[in-house]
């Protein structure tokens, strides 16, 4: 892993030359997906594909509805995770990563349902099942396991 400061070095100087931080964070965020994938025992791509769709791999994203950094974690869910800097790639990761695993075990493996809950709320899936809450929520989960799938066929390259 690289020390705090090197991150920080790297994002002043993509800033001071205007260009997105976001390529700079990019192998440091790849190790903590793999980390944290295999510390919860969940397939890497999957994570990576939910951090493509929520964020692009971007570490300071921000939504309209308030959800934070890669994995676009609401606050009350960091919060109940343990993520006290939810724009800190390593506990964004760890965090995100945690709650995804955690959603694959409560609804028995379908990442169907757990990707619904990671979106929508573990409340509304357990509720309507695989009637999605809403068709932003299936295109949701659509869109992940659609990135899923090519990272599959691709193979992993970074």
């Amino acid at each position: 892993m690289k020390p705090l400061w090197a991150l920080l070095f790297c994002a002043i100087a993509a800033a001071a030359d205007n260009r997105a931080p976001v390529s700079l964070y990019r192998p440091y965020a790849e190790q903590m997906v793999k980390y944290y994938a295999a510390q919860y025992r969940i397939p890497a791509d999957m994570v990576r594909a939910v951090i493509r769709v929520e964020s692009n791999w971007n570490p300071g994203a921000l939504s309209n509805t308030g959800a934070q950094g890669m994995m676009q974690l609401m606050p009350g869910t960091a919060r109940s995770l343990q993520v006290n800097h939810p724009f800190w790639i390593y506990q964004n990761i760890g965090g995100g990563t945690a709650y995804l695993a955690y959603l694959y075990r409560r609804f028995s493996g379908d990442w169907r349902l757990a990707l619904a809950a990671y979106n929508a709320g573990p409340a509304v899936v357990e509720k309507r099942g695989l009637r999605y809450s809403s068709p932003e929520v299936f295109a949701y989960v659509s869109r992940v396991l659609a990135e899923y799938r090519l990272l599959q066929v691709k193979g992993h390259n970074p």
